[in-house]
């Protein structure tokens, strides 16, 4: 059951000696670390030198602090393999004492987690992509969820309601505007989503600086996994 759960969880066993730094690799590490158990030596040192030069330092650190501490180990690092593919991985260990109570092993676990740092990579990226494009506009972009809290602004909204990007994630309408104009975006906002079709309004808006425009103003139905999560709103200053 151990050797099925850890194939499946991407999951490789280790076992450190204290003593003399050699160390004890099971089949699914060897794969991790794209090595041949037939001639690589796992030890400490070996180990070691397959550390990215990035990583090399803090996991390193985080591995003799718990030797030193004898307490438990957990870290994060990346691997240069001999075809030098990186991968990204997470290892934890516990010590293990002989029947006087000295450390004599630190046991653990070495998990593959490649394909999710590279998936958060690519979200990641989509999403400085997206920001880029709607900052490049000056029409006034955002996303709301169904709870009408702001999630995505551009530089044009943040620009008229003066404040960050940042600052404006989780805010609402009341806290720029009256209660006539909030009672109108709520409206407008409800509109889609109980309909959940696209919506086309004009309005006269004014802004926490005084100024008044009047918007062209677009808001779609936004989908996840085919559920409603809100909506996109675009407006466009017709004034």
């Amino acid at each position: 059951r151990l050797k099925l759960a850890t194939r499946a969880g991407n999951i490789g066993v280790w076992d450190l000696d204290l003593m003399d730094g050699s160390m004890i690799w099971d089949k699914r590490l060897f794969e991790i670390f794209n090595e041949d158990p037939e001639t690589y030596i796992p030890t400490l040192k070996n180990w070691s030198t397959a550390l990215h030069p990035l990583d090399k330092v803090p996991a390193e650190r985080d591995l003799q602090s718990a030797i030193d501490n004898e307490q438990d180990f957990y870290t994060e690092f990346r691997i240069i393999s001999p075809d030098q593919t990186i991968r990204h991985v997470q290892a934890a260990g516990t010590i293990m004492r002989n029947n006087t109570g000295a450390a004599r092993r630190l046991i653990g676990i070495v998990l593959d987690i490649t394909e999710r740092k590279e998936a958060q990579n690519k979200l990641r990226n989509a999403k400085q992509l997206y920001q880029s494009i709607i900052d490049a506009t000056d029409d006034i972009v955002f996303i709301k969820d169904r709870n009408f809290k702001f999630l995505v602004c551009n530089n044009a909204t943040a620009k008229l309601l003066g404040r960050s990007k940042e600052e404006l994630v989780n805010t609402i309408d009341e806290d720029f505007f009256p209660p006539e104009a909030v009672e109108q975006f709520r409206a407008d906002d409800q509109r889609v989503f109980d309909t959940q079709k696209i919506q086309e309004i004009e309005e006269l808006v004014a802004y926490p600086d005084g100024s008044e425009v009047l918007l062209n103003t677009i808001k779609y139905p936004l989908y996840q996994d085919n559920k409603l999560i809100g909506l996109v709103g675009i407006g466009h200053d017709i004034t």
